[in-house]
Formats: C-alpha cells, structure tokens, sequence
C-alpha cells in the first residue's frame, strides 16, 4: 500500500539517501515535458508525431535533418531555464548523492547559487578528472542540454535510439557508481508518472542491483500522478511507493532543515531567510516568464501568470480599486469576496503581476499548504535591511498584499 508524503519525509536521512531526478521533478521550473518536446519538433521539422516515442521521433529528425538542427531546436526549450520552488532547497541537505535522466542545468544552478560545491558526472570519462571530496557527486545519465556530440565533446545528449545503444557501454560507469551507493541506502526515484519509460527502466535497473547487492538498500518510487494499480506491481517486487510532488515532499522536508548552515545568502533572494516557504510558495516573476496555455482558461482553471503576461485575459475592473487601496500607506491588505467562479483568482493574479512589474517582490502562497506567518515575517524583517520595496503576498481562496 502506497505510503504517505509525511511518512515518507520522517524516514529520509539525507546523509543516507540518494535521489533521482525524472522529468517530472523539473516540470515546476518550466523544463519541457515530453509531449511539449514532441509538439514543438513537430512544429519546427514539420513532422506528424503521432504513433513515434521520443526516441523514434527524434530519430527520424536526425536522418532527415542531422544532429546539428535536432540539438538546435531541443535547446531552444532549455535556453531560458531557471530554478524555482523545492530545487533551489536542494543544497540545503547533505545528500549522499543525486541521479537524474535529465538534461537541464538547473540542479548545477541550485548549487552555484548557494556556492555549495557539486562535482558533475555524465559519461566514464568524467571519474578521471580531479574532484573535491566534500562536494555532493551529482551524475546526469542521459548527458547535459549544453554538451553534446555536435559541439565536437565526447559525450552526448542521450534522445534518440541510437543514442541509447552508443552510450549503453561509456556510461556504465555512472551504474556502477549507483551500485556502489546503493549499500545500506534509500534511493528515492521521483518522476511524473510510473508509465514514464525512464522510470520503468531506472527502477528494473535499480531492482537487478537490488537482488545482486548484499546489504542492498532500499527503493522508494515516488510520482505525482497516483496510479494504484501500477503501484501494486512495483509493491510486489520489494519497492516502496508514494504518490505526491517534489513539493509536498520538501515541505515535509523543512522540519529537517539545518539551524544553521554555511550557504551563501543573497538580498536578491529573500526566500533565503525562509527556506521552508520555498516548496509552498510561487514566485510570481518566474511563472509569468512560463509558456502559456490557454485551453487550462477554458477547462475552467484560473488564468495562469503566463496567460496574463501573454495578454489573454481581460482587465478586471476590481484590480485598480484595490491597487489605489494598497497605495495608501495605511493600509495593509485587500481581501477579494465572490461566488465560485466570478474570476477572484484571476483578478488578484492581475494586481499581483501589476506590482511584480513595479519590481516589487511578488509571490504566491500555494492553498494546498498551511500559511506560515512567522516565516513571511522573518522574509518582511530581512526586506527592510536592504531597503528593498514592500512585497506582494496572494494566498487563495482569498487575496492579500503587503505594503
């Protein structure tokens, strides 16, 4: 039976736990999905993509189109990547060390940011060089959006089939390592979806080291769609399964944070001072920096940041009343009251990205979570040191902002 985040969290010693990264863990920091991939080399190449995995498609744009104008286009998807959320928590614990399959820098962003060392590993090649010892050992199996063949490096970014069969033999080495810190471990897969191929594979991977490993560790799969039936199949080969995302786990995460910590703390990032509101909270300037998705509007969802910032919706009236409101200096917050599906969400999202436009410190408190007000008051005291503008705070199902 699939256990909870909660439970999942208290378990996790850090020291002893490995983590591996599938797409879904960078979905929240606007990485491409894979039917975001296949929709725009479809749209570039002029391809139906219908009926072709990832693999096969991005095959048949190689032969037809070669390396150089496949590698083009995958990184006009990843050129503007930036960490948000849960991954910028990431240096904050002493991991083991970090697996992933996929290509985005933005697990390295975390770390520079922090200026927490990390020493990177994406082929054989790499144990050779010198590294530092106290630096968390972070391994990239499938390789680097910015290293790749084309560019005339040794390894490659692994997309295609024939990729897979030319790296099957030099990345061996980044498996053994696996092995190697599989003893007496927990290793923590977190992906999308348990139908995710990548998953599937890493997993059976994982559970032929397993059962060749005395004293091998044990595994957890932890994805963000729920899928009971796949569940008690991996259940009934000896894996540990919780449905939940990177978020809620970090969340739970926060009791475990360090009291004290040697990571470099930035004015530009007042979150820094509030580590645990990272994983509930949104930062209004990188989601309106997202692609928007209009179809979500006519779902019935709330406009997105993107949607707003792409000029999809219309001016709600409401928004400059309250925008004069806030501007007076007594005042203190503004709180939005309506039925259901009136368009609250959507107006106070229009007043927030408005101050966020002022270069105001803008965020959004995710309503699955409990709201914090002793940490959004240690993140208001840290403003003032610096002199930095008031900040702009939304909860749902109501709206706030601080001035």
């Amino acid at each position: 039976m699939p256990i909870d985040v909660v439970r999942l969290a208290a378990e996790i010693d850090p020291a002893k736990t490995i983590l591996f990264f599938g797409a879904g863990a960078s979905l929240a920091s606007n990485a491409p999905s894979v039917g975001k991939l296949m929709e725009h080399f479809s749209t570039a190449f002029g391809i139906d993509s219908n009926g072709y995995s990832l693999r096969e498609f991005s095959g048949i744009i190689e032969n037809q189109f070669g390396r150089n104008r496949l590698i083009t286009e995958l990184r006009k998807l990843f050129a503007k990547l930036h960490p948000t959320g849960s991954l910028l928590n990431l240096p904050l614990y002493p991991w083991k060390s970090i697996f992933t399959t996929n290509y985005d820098t933005l697990i390295e962003q975390c770390y520079s940011s922090k200026r927490v060392p990390l020493t990177l590993f994406e082929s054989n090649f790499d144990f050779a060089a010198a590294n530092d010892p106290s630096a968390v050992k972070y391994f990239k199996l499938h390789g680097s959006i910015d290293k790749d063949i084309c560019d005339g490096r040794q390894t490659r970014i692994v997309i295609t089939d024939s990729d897979y069969d030319y790296t099957q033999s030099y990345r061996e080495g980044l498996f053994d390592r696996l092995k190697a810190d599989f003893y007496g471990a927990h290793l923590i897969i977190i992906g999308h979806s348990l139908a995710d191929e990548d998953i599937k594979s890493v997993a059976n991977r994982c559970a032929e080291i397993s059962s060749s490993v005395e004293n091998a560790g044990r595994v957890t799969l932890m994805m963000y769609n729920n899928d009971a039936n796949r569940a008690q199949l991996w259940e009934k080969r000896g894996f540990q399964v919780c449905f939940g995302g990177i978020d809620q786990l970090f969340s739970a995460l926060a009791t475990k944070l360090p009291h004290s910590s040697l990571v470099f703390k930035t004015p530009e990032q007042p979150l820094d001072h509030a580590h645990a509101l990272r994983p509930v909270t949104i930062d209004v300037r990188h989601a309106a920096d997202a692609d928007s998705d209009v179809s979500n509007m006519f779902n019935g969802w709330p406009a997105s940041y993107a949607d707003i910032q792409a000029k999809l919706t219309f001016p709600r009236e409401i928004v400059p009343q309250i925008t004069d409101f806030l501007d007076q200096k007594s005042s203190i917050a503004a709180v939005i009251l309506g039925a259901s599906g009136l368009g609250k969400t959507t107006a106070a999202r229009q007043l927030v990205l408005s101050y966020s436009s002022k270069e105001y410190y803008c965020w959004e408190h995710k309503s699955d979570f409990q709201l914090n007000a002793k940490d959004w008051l240690a993140v208001a005291k840290s403003l003032a040191t610096f002199n930095a503008k008031p900040y702009c705070l939304s909860t749902r199902p109501t709206s706030s902002c601080s001035s």
